[in-house]
């Protein structure tokens, strides 16, 4: 008996594959006796016991069936059990998938397709990185912690002391007054918004948005079949006193620096939110996703400090302060909803991991994450002012940007590029070895003018420049 061997791996292996490739393309057709071990290894001159293994575990998976005085045999595989895989296809999903299912699917699909490589000239938003004294503290921590880890579950709402860290911070640079009971730790804040939607909205109910809002928020309440609202963001952020539709179930807000707009919600605007929530019996998710880093004035008092009802599920996350694959997030929750969402995080995965969770504990408790934020934030703040200067330098009136007192990144529009011009800008982009993230998606209403969400923290001030004179470039190839 001739098989096409591989080549390469052990010989039981390349014998085993051989034969079920031929049992499977019905080379063996069902029934078929097959030649002994001891002639089969005095054909390609090995032990027997290759030939054994290899028609054992044939045998073990079912691929061949012994009888006893007579041999080993083929089995007898049904079409519709085990098709012939070189002529097959694979059957469609759609008929598999909820309609939400495949929307999250299309989604993701544009969102991970846009870059499958790191461009040198990526303006990425939220890529930020441990300097290097603080790298040192971390990995010190983690290598401490390593030894003595806990084995066991933990608990559900995350490990006790990073809950009570968190909550000291909270209090002292935030005005979030909570007891670190009601702190719940997440994957990230995206679970923080995925938890937080499965627990209190069905399909039907509404949610109300910003305009322009952040995708993965609106992805985890479309997940449950919820409908969103857009309310649009002007100077003060959203006005709640404008709708006047349907009742909705929660209000969902970035009031510290708004995505992507950088808009900081005025204090009136927040305390019209929180009366008008009381008022429409619903709840407020205040996304604080990178409140640390406030360049201009002095922070205001966060949505969860003023609201004397109840209603605000606190957000926030260290992937934006200290690096994008730590995914700790946490969610501050009102005393009155700690069980529910205690009860739905232990269905969804227990507990997050707690392998890192005491060391980022320690690692706030002693001072390191608040000399890290001080430091960051002054490197990130002529960062920023850096690259607004380009703009200015290189684009001129092609291009107006966000004032921005905040956060991480900029919004410039590119007023002379319309949103129709967008696939070859960002064609162009790739070839010029340029990341450039549009935000027209993020609206509900695709604005006229190709809008870009530039951050700042992952490139040196050279790399800044250069990227800026590279975007004129591609500008004046659109323009003839």
């Amino acid at each position: 008996m001739l098989l096409q061997l591989a080549g390469r791996g052990p010989l039981y292996r390349q014998i085993y594959d051989a034969f079920k490739a031929a049992i499977l393309d019905r080379s063996l057709r069902a029934g078929e006796k097959l030649p002994s071990t001891r002639d089969l290894s005095l054909q390609y001159q090995c032990s027997r016991n290759t030939i054994v293994n290899a028609y054992e575990q044939l045998l073990c998976e079912g691929y061949l069936e012994s009888v006893t005085g007579k041999g080993t045999f083929v089995s007898d595989l049904k079409q519709n059990t085990l098709t012939k895989r070189s002529k097959s296809s694979p059957p469609s999903p759609s008929n598999k998938l909820t309609q939400q299912a495949q929307f999250i699917e299309q989604q993701a699909t544009n969102y991970l397709s846009n870059y499958r490589h790191t461009p040198k000239y990526n303006f990425k938003y939220g890529d930020v990185k441990l300097d290097h004294k603080s790298l040192h503290h971390w990995q010190r921590l983690l290598k401490k912690y390593t030894y003595g880890f806990e084995q066991n579950y933990d608990d559900v709402k995350g490990n006790a002391a990073l809950r009570t860290a968190i909550a000291d911070h909270l209090r002292i640079h935030r005005g979030v007054y909570c007891d670190p009971e009601h702190i719940i730790i997440t994957n990230g804040s995206q679970q923080a918004l995925n938890l937080i939607a499965r627990c209190f909205l069905s399909h039907g109910d509404l949610v109300i948005a910003e305009d322009p809002c952040y995708l993965g928020s609106t992805l985890a309440f479309q997940s449950t079949g919820a409908t969103i609202k857009r309310l649009s963001v002007d100077a003060e952020g959203l006005n709640i006193r404008e709708y006047k539709g349907k009742q909705p179930k929660l209000i969902y807000l970035t009031p510290s620096h708004q995505y992507p707009t950088g808009v900081v919600m005025s204090a009136k605007r927040r305390l019209d939110v929180i009366d008008w929530a009381n008022q429409h019996d619903c709840l407020i998710i205040e996304d604080d996703y990178d409140s640390e880093f406030r360049y201009e004035g002095k922070p205001i008092s966060s949505i969860h400090n003023l609201d004397n009802y109840q209603r605000t599920l606190y957000i926030g996350t260290f992937s934006k302060s200290l690096y994008p694959a730590l995914r700790i997030g946490y969610i501050v929750i009102p005393e009155y909803l700690a069980n529910a969402l205690t009860a739905w995080k232990w269905n969804e995965d227990r507990h997050c991991g707690s392998f890192v969770q005491p060391a980022l504990a320690a690692f706030i408790d002693q001072g390191h994450y608040a000399r890290h934020i001080k430091r960051m934030r002054n490197i990130y703040a002529e960062k920023r002012l850096h690259l607004k200067c380009c703009l200015e330098k290189y684009l001129g009136d092609q291009q107006t940007h966000s004032p921005s007192p905040a956060g991480l990144h900029l919004l410039i529009w590119l007023t002379n590029l319309k949103n129709k011009q967008l696939d070859k800008f960002l064609s162009l982009s790739l070839e010029n070895d340029l990341g450039l993230y549009p935000v027209n998606h993020l609206y509900e209403k695709p604005p006229e003018n190709i809008g870009l969400v530039m951050g700042y923290t992952p490139l040196s001030p050279e790399q800044i420049e250069q990227g800026v004179i590279r975007l004129k470039r591609i500008l004046k190839q659109l323009k003839n």
